[in-house]
């Protein structure tokens, strides 16, 4: 049996990416990140000219309320509030947020909050009643087991192949 030799790589610093900064979005544009890649090389560039570095910025971060945190991200180009929601989750040590984008959007529809059918994009309103759902399910770890709904599907999203009602997940309700 062949073993597939894999390299993993630690990811750079913002100090190693600036040093590409000036043929950044062209590298990301043709890498496959499209419109992301003007944003990503923004944000780059904004977070290796913070006043006291990076380390300072992201510690100050981890010492807010979610809510101010989601604020101060933000501010930086092309974040809304799904992103700024992975970035409290995933790095921010905000276990209970939960990202809402489309997929999370039509799973939750589908599957357990079938009220939502009728509407056709993540209003506000919407955005926070998911949330709630999935707070209300698993409490202070909401948005890890999100997170794992989310990749329980992710094949069929890149597929673009539609959710089924018999693609149902049974969610037990937090004791």
């Amino acid at each position: 049996m062949d073993e597939e030799i894999q390299n993993f790589y630690d990811f750079p610093s913002i100090e190693q990416m600036a040093i590409g900064l000036n043929e950044m979005e062209k590298v990301l544009r043709e890498k496959g990140f499209g419109y992301r890649a003007k944003y990503i090389a923004k944000t780059v560039e904004t977070l290796s000219k913070i006043d006291g570095g990076f380390e300072k910025w992201e510690k100050k971060l981890k010492e807010m309320e979610y809510a101010d945190a989601k604020v101060e991200i933000q501010k930086l180009d092309g974040v809304g509030p799904k992103v700024a929601d992975c970035i409290c989750l995933m790095a921010l040590n905000q276990h209970h947020v939960v990202p809402v984008d489309t997929h999370v959007f039509q799973i939750t529809a589908l599957h357990y909050l079938p009220e939502l059918k009728k509407s056709k994009n993540v209003t506000d309103v919407i955005y926070r009643r998911i949330t709630e759902f999935y707070a209300e399910r698993f409490g202070s770890h909401a948005g890890w087991a999100h997170s794992v709904l989310f990749s329980t599907r992710l094949k069929r999203f890149k597929s673009k192949e539609k959710l089924q009602e018999e693609d149902t997940v049974e969610i037990k309700k937090k004791k």
